[in-house]
């Protein structure tokens, strides 16, 4: 829901003049308030990741430069288990998006699936080594279990995005991604997991 739609429901309802900087305001601190809670946050292991990236824009770029949101989920929770923004897409940030990864788990993913990039395997291999994490990458023609899981998140996260089309700077983008990702984890319930939220199948909260 678009913030104009947020003020006039806001306003119709309570008699108030709630203008859209206010509903932006709370989002920022609500959600940074929720992220200092949750960052910590570890799930216990992952047979199956699914990475990929989403390219997002931000004021003044011109045509073909981007903001890259880079994110990974759990195939058997749907839980977004970590997320980098960069301004660039190579095996650096690469790195930085698999050590965010390794971070966030308490131990190593058992596969890890991702686009046919040249910018996942190495990086993958950098931080997890050869034998803890297994790297599958493909055109999803050529294999059975493709990387749909992270697709439709990206689908869920664009239908959001589309109402704000551009972000001011990418500390504005960061803000934003953090509050969408704990929405997402924490809020949202998700039909295939039965009406649970991914952080309840991951048994966050027990």
């Amino acid at each position: 829901m678009s913030f104009g739609k947020i003020v006039l429901h806001i306003n119709e309802k309570y008699k108030t003049n709630t203008q859209r900087s206010t509903i932006l305001l709370w989002q920022n601190k609500c959600g940074e308030i929720i992220h200092n809670f949750t960052k910590s946050f570890q799930l216990s292991y992952s047979e199956n990741t699914h990475a990929d990236e989403v390219y997002l824009k931000e004021k003044g770029q011109k045509e073909g430069e981007f903001v890259y949101y880079w994110d990974v989920i759990d195939y058997d929770t749907k839980f977004l288990v970590s997320d980098h923004i960069s301004y660039e897409k190579n095996e650096i940030e690469g790195k930085k998006f698999m050590q965010e990864l390794k971070q966030s788990l308490a131990k190593p993913p058992k596969n890890i699936h991702t686009a046919n990039s040249y910018d996942y395997p190495c990086a993958i291999k950098w931080i997890f080594g050869r034998r803890d994490a297994t790297p599958i990458h493909f055109p999803a023609w050529k294999k059975r279990f493709k990387n749909n899981p992270i697709k439709r998140f990206h689908n869920t996260l664009k239908e959001n995005y589309k109402v704000m089309r551009r972000f001011e700077d990418i500390s504005s983008a960061k803000r934003y991604l953090n509050f969408f990702r704990n929405y997402y984890n924490f809020l949202r319930p998700h039909k295939t997991l039965l009406w649970q939220t991914p952080a309840q199948k991951a048994g966050f909260g027990k």
